[in-house]
């Protein structure tokens, strides 16, 4: 199965940042919840703008990379 934009960003931010979907909710402060996240690597959901939003600012990336509109980070 092809990842989409969202999903190639996603995994190379966890690598890049040493992160996993625990972490992330832990960096959240449980905003993005740990299930979520497994969700959005498997690709069985996607990000609402919020919480995409939440994902970005938390990793200080932009949000039109994570979507894979952008190549700069």
């Amino acid at each position: 199965m092809k990842r989409d934009g969202f999903q190639k960003r996603l995994a190379e931010l966890m690598v890049s940042k040493g992160v996993d979907a625990a972490r992330i909710s832990e960096d959240t402060e449980g905003r993005i919840g740990r299930t979520t996240v497994l969700g959005w690597e498997n690709g069985s959901a996607k990000p609402g703008y919020s919480t995409a939003r939440e994902l970005a600012r938390t990793y200080n990336v932009d949000l039109n990379w994570l979507f894979g509109v952008n190549e700069e980070e």
